[in-house]
């Protein structure tokens, strides 16, 4: 009888700590939902910035928390991944294409500028992302021809 009480408080106080457990794990499921949403107005706020490629840090912070965000808000997690996805490939391909033509204006007639040689460094994100058929990229990509001849 004796081992019949002691099994039965052990199995409450184990069930006890899977409760405990689990609202922890709900805690932490919360706070990253609420911190995705307050991080999305930075977000929007670094891609329209010269440096957009500064949205990477705030994406890659919420980027392991995806699964409870989407579990939670899927909307929020759709509007993330596209944020930190195909936004910031296209919006980091547009500002090189700004800084080659920039360079261009700068020096007309030069044979080598050093802005104009990383079109596939910058297209490996787009890609990534699966915006390479966006037709922002085909204007960017006409964009960089015209001050990139021969690239």
């Amino acid at each position: 009888m004796k081992w019949l009480i002691l099994l039965a408080c052990v199995s409450a106080c184990n069930s006890k700590k899977e409760q405990k457990t689990d609202d922890v794990k709900d805690m932490v499921n919360e706070a990253s939902v609420d911190f995705a949403r307050k991080e999305l107005p930075e977000i929007d706020k670094k891609l329209a910035s010269d440096d957009p490629g500064a949205a990477s840090s705030s994406c890659a912070v919420i980027k392991p928390d995806m699964p409870a965000i989407r579990k939670a808000d899927a909307k929020l997690a759709d509007t993330i991944e596209k944020k930190c996805g195909h936004d910031l490939a296209l919006r980091q391909l547009a500002v090189f294409v700004d800084k080659a033509e920039a360079a261009r204006a700068k020096e007309p007639d030069s044979k080598f500028l050093s802005e104009c040689s990383s079109w596939d460094i910058y297209m490996k994100p787009v890609t990534a992302a699966k915006a390479d058929a966006d037709p922002e990229v085909a204007t960017l990509h006409d964009r960089f021809a015209k001050a990139c001849p021969g690239k």
